[in-house]
């Protein structure tokens, strides 16, 4: 996602639990700070502490979708990785941005346990004061080369209602 933005806003950190993604995204985004920390672990306010950041305008995340997808939703009904799916709450609840962006596929709205997730997420965003919608895209109809559902779970604060992206490619 972070390419549809790029010239557009600047990416003040990057975090994942494992370093081969935090690797290949400083290949793509020199310059930008990354860490490596455990999101159900590790503290939001000490994690945005070390790194020295306090605030932001937009928070983006797109926590570990492998429980929620179609293929191993049933076989890892106890994974760990669905916890994840909260963190961006306890993130915007330390940096109070504007808007908050949370990327996952869409099986998740559907599957198995994805839509009790789905439902503490956004009732955690409401919590903080979002508002909330959720946006549902193929990435093929915005010029990727493969089909790839993803739900897109939107909050923000006020009155200033984002609107999703028109495809700029396909029927």
């Amino acid at each position: 996602m972070d390419f549809g933005l790029r010239g557009r806003l600047n990416v003040a950190l990057a975090i994942d639990s494992e370093a081969w993604p935090l690797a290949a995204y400083r290949l793509n985004h020199p310059g930008v700070q990354t860490i490596q920390r455990n999101l159900l672990l590790d503290d939001p306010g000490r994690v945005l502490s070390d790194a020295g950041l306090k605030h932001c305008d937009l928070l983006h995340a797109s926590p570990p979708c492998q429980a929620f997808c179609q293929g191993s939703a049933i076989k890892l009904r106890y994974d760990s990785r669905k916890l994840c799916l909260q963190s961006p709450v306890w993130y915007a609840a330390q940096l109070k941005p504007s808007f908050v962006i949370i990327e996952n596929v869409s099986a998740l709205e559907t599957l198995w346990q994805g839509p009790y997730f789905l439902d503490q997420l956004v009732k955690g965003l409401h919590g903080l004061g979002y508002q909330t919608d959720i946006w549902n895209f193929n990435a093929v109809n915005y010029g990727a080369f493969q089909s790839r559902k993803r739900a897109f779970v939107v909050g923000w604060r006020g009155n200033r209602k984002p609107l999703p992206p028109m495809p700029t490619h396909g029927n």
